[in-house]
């Protein structure tokens, strides 16, 4: 297992490697082995040249920039040599892969047999010589879990895929000047040329309804997106969009056999799974639970003649949890090693703040935090490849909410006798499942009645924000009319699909590869053909599941306790609650979402599981936790001091906090972490030119973008240093109404200081301030330029940014025409009141109108205007007299 990273400039832009290094970088925890990135620089003839491969150091120090990036973190997995290591080149196709082909050598062999010679013992080169031979078809061929892309230098297109049930994850990012993509979104963000921009409606669903995916390929984030499983992205040249396709269409007919059958070709499918799947260079282990799941792998290599070390979380402290009686009842049978984790007594806030930004999204609950403690565990006891039992669930038809679908399933067919004979067989089960299926059974019947179980929660949390059709969203995860329509939904949407994202980031924070026995596409045709009144024999659910192996104990195969790897952290609930209530205040998108001042304290734990997941996940961002330090390098007290929040210096986080404890600006907090952001975007993308800032008030905004700019990088500040003009006749009553207050000397101020229009010598207040913060104007590259812009606003060389905050329409009308001709290409202007004030806005939608597609819009915390091409040749706007 590895992590991925890719840069492709759309414009034929020439980036650094120090972003590529920054996503690798945050990616360390996936490949600690090696890390290497390759730069391709366009030809003449339109090809790309690739450039040598080089190392992570080379990287950070900063090399010839270039429009398209490829990186790789290495986990060393086959072929251990460093002829495996990644990108990987075969001729003009370059790779880079996350993941196994566990047939790569029936592959080799057929592809031998074609005329392909091969350098290497590993899968990489197999999967690189497929796609040569066989284009997009080679995905059909393969057996595994995978996420790639292939970059072809001789046409500057792009080739990526995910396998088909998304155990590996592929994130990517479309701007107008890059395509940018990775395995995980922490990676996308680390790159700088992306600004992270969180989907309200994904989040709201999630805090409204606890829905931790999103449709079609969204994520918690606007502008990021990820390949759904069994899908592939094409992109046929780097100056066009990107499309996804499906390619996985499983094959699934139903055809008739007995029972006998049935187990015969099931345990077969599971052991020839579990057999290629022991393909390593390393040691492979098995985490084992009491479930019939990960019982049923295990017995499986048992029957393959195959030992595995065992791992297993013994929480003989919680009797509640503790399974581990079970586990060595199965374990003294199939004659196993079990290797015994020690279910943790005490949980530092830290720690699970770190699993939480290891996931990268929110998760459901608490209840994975298991694993990342077991994983971890398990890397200490120097495990790299590690099994485990996901999937049988969503396969065999295991979970009590399943009961609506079977019902109607069965009744759907006319098997009444079928049913009752069911449901007598399982009326122990029932009435032990009974509140299970009470509280589901309307939720997974249909959606209006998962949105009714949360209505209560919704009401507590006084929700800004709200999706707009419930109904229509929830139905893309549950509500179903049959056992096949479910099991698609639990598969390729819902349940398996958070469950390998937990279980992603959960083992690659810890540099472990998981594999996944019973996601095979052969046992999932298997199990969606066999009718459910099979799989559910003798009235269980997971009923065939239960008879695949004999060899388990019975009391195994047959109780009905699921327990997996769970963890009851609800103890820690209200010391959690307390310790990070600070960032839920502290969280711009929270304010945007939630009415924290209606919130009360008796908020159900689990929900307030989720307003504090979503806190941690939008303040690091905000604050950068992780910008210096990458995630699994930082130790408790480090996490502690991010989580307390306690800035010093002149760092981006220290400085916001500095003008908002002063009250030296009147943006947020999120308004100006989107300021700092932006800088730190133009920066990272190398777009030429100064910065403007039209209007600064105190200074304090003024602060944030010299703090996030290169210290040569020239900032130029506009302001009449006094009180405002007044509006005009094309600004609206809101904004005479504010005039008159200011004019009539009753405006206040912040933090009960005077109003800043009121001082007599605003210029040199502001001077003073950037003093007295260590950033003395002259060594900062930094000049303010007083008076009217009318008569002062001249740019005469390139703008790379301009925070436009000028409040009435003939002020952001003098600004546009003044800037715009000067923006770079990729270059913007945030305009802050658009929102605001309808002058503002009108003067915006007016340039937007004439400018002929050379801006186009874009929200983030202020509305930016973003320059997509120049028209012509700039010309500099001239004073008057010249």
């Amino acid at each position: 297992m590895c992590g991925i990273a890719g840069i492709i400039s759309r414009k034929d832009r020439n980036v650094s490697s120090q972003p590529l290094n920054r996503m690798l970088t945050s990616q360390e925890h996936r490949g600690p082995d090696a890390g290497y990135g390759v730069s391709f620089r366009r030809q003449s003839t339109g090809a790309f040249a690739a450039g040598r491969r080089h190392s992570a150091d080379a990287l950070a120090a900063g090399l010839e920039p270039a429009p398209v990036w490829l990186g790789h973190r290495r986990l060393s997995i086959l072929d251990l040599s460093d002829k495996s290591a990644q990108p990987l080149r075969r001729g003009d196709l370059h790779i880079v892969f996350n993941g196994e082909l566990f047939n790569y050598i029936e592959l080799r062999s057929e592809l031998t047999a074609l005329g392909e010679h091969f350098e290497t013992s590993g899968d990489t080169e197999v999967l690189l010589a497929s796609y040569r031979h066989w284009g997009a078809g080679c995905l059909e061929r393969f057996n595994g879990i995978f996420a790639f892309a292939i970059f072809d230098a001789s046409r500057g297109s792009l080739f990526a895929a995910r396998d088909p049930f998304g155990v590996k994850p592929f994130h990517y990012a479309v701007t107008h000047d890059f395509l940018i993509f990775a395995s995980e979104i922490k990676a996308i963000s680390a790159s700088g040329l992306v600004l992270r921009k969180w989907d309200p409606d994904v989040a709201s669903a999630y805090l409204s309804y606890a829905l931790t995916t999103a449709p079609q390929g969204r994520t918690f984030f606007e502008n990021i997106r990820q390949i759904p499983p069994g899908h592939c992205l094409t992109l046929a040249s780097p100056d066009d969009e990107p499309s996804v396709t499906r390619y996985y269409a499983p094959r699934i007919t139903e055809t008739p056999r007995s029972l006998h059958e049935l187990v015969d070709e099931g345990a077969g499918l599971i052991r020839q799974s579990c057999r290629i799947r022991m393909r390593s260079d390393r040691d492979v282990g098995l985490c084992l639970s009491s479930g019939i799941d990960s019982a049923n792998v295990a017995a499986a290599l048992v029957a393959e003649g195959i030992a595995p070390e065992c791992y297993s979380i013994d929480a003989a402290s919680s009797s509640m949890l503790d399974e581990f009686p079970l586990i060595m009842a199965l374990a003294d049978k199939l004659g196993l090693h079990v290797n015994p984790i020690r279910h943790p007594d005490a949980i530092p806030t830290a720690d699970i703040v770190r699993y939480m930004l290891f996931n990268d999204e929110p998760s459901l609950f608490w209840g994975s935090y298991n694993q990342f403690h077991l994983y971890r565990e398990m890397r200490k006891l120097g495990v790299i490849v590690s099994m485990s039992g996901h999937g049988g669930d969503e396969l065999f038809c295991g979970y009590q909410r399943y009961y609506p679908a079977v019902v109607r399933d069965m009744l759907a067919q006319r098997r009444i006798v079928s049913l009752i004979w069911w449901c007598l067989r399982q009326s122990r089960h029932l009435m032990q499942d009974r509140r299970t299926i009470r509280s589901t059974w309307d939720s997974y019947s249909h959606p209006l009645g998962w949105a009714n179980d949360y209505a209560h929660d919704i009401a507590a949390l006084h929700l800004k924000h709200t999706i707009a059709d419930p109904e229509e969203w929830i139905s893309t995860f549950v509500g179903a009319s049959s056992w096949g329509e479910q099991q698609q939904k639990s598969l390729f949407t819902y349940e398996l699909q958070y469950l390998l994202r937990d279980a992603d980031r959960n083992s690659m924070a810890h540099g472990i590869e998981e594999r996944v026995p019973l996601l095979d596409t052969r046992l999932y045709e298997f199990c969606a053909s066999v009718p459910l009144k099979d799989l559910c024999q003798d009235g269980y659910l997971k009923g065939l599941a239960r008879q695949l192996f004999p060899a388990i104990p019975e009391s195994l195969r047959f109780h009905q306790i699921k327990r997996g790897l769970y963890t009851d952290i609800s103890s820690k609930l209200p010391q959690l609650q307390a310790d990070l209530m600070p960032l839920v205040h502290r969280s711009p998108l929270l304010r945007e979402l939630v009415d924290l001042q209606k919130l009360p304290q008796q908020l159900p734990g689990i929900v307030w599981w989720r307003l504090c997941s979503l806190a941690v996940l939008d303040v690091s961002g905000i604050e950068e936790w992780t910008a210096q330090t990458p995630l699994h390098r930082l130790v408790d007290d480090e996490m502690a001091e991010r989580i307390g929040g306690v800035p010093s210096g002149t760092g981006r986080t220290a400085v916001i906090r500095h003008v908002l404890d002063e009250g030296l600006s009147y943006l947020e907090p999120g308004a100006l972490h989107g300021l700092a952001e932006t800088v730190g975007l133009i920066e990272s993308a190398a777009i030429p030119g100064c910065i403007i800032e039209a209007g600064c008030a105190l200074g304090g905004s003024t602060m944030v973008l010299a703090t996030a700019k290169a210290k040569e990088r020239p900032l130029h500040v506009f302001d009449v240093f006094g009180c405002i003009p007044p509006p005009g006749s094309n600004d609206g009553e809101e904004a005479r109404a504010r005039f008159a207050v200011i004019a009539a000397g009753e405006s206040t101020g912040l933090n009960g200081k005077r109003y800043y229009g009121y001082e007599p010598d605003l210029l040199k207040n502001v001077q003073d301030n950037f003093v007295a913060l260590g950033l003395p104007p002259a060594e900062h590259g930094i000049t303010f330029v007083p008076g009217l812009y009318e008569n002062t606003l001249y740019p005469s060389g390139p703008v790379a940014l301009a925070h436009i905050d000028c409040d009435w329409y003939q002020s952001v009308k003098t600004c546009l025409e003044r800037i715009a001709p000067h923006i770079s290409p990729g270059g913007r202007m945030i305009i802050d009141d658009y929102d605001h004030y309808s002058g503002c806005r009108r003067a915006v939608d007016e340039f937007l109108e004439a400018s002929n597609g050379q801006f186009i819009r874009e929200r983030y915390a202020r509305v930016h205007l973003v320059r997509t091409k120049a028209d012509g040749q700039e010309t500099d706007v001239h004073r008057p007299g010249d």
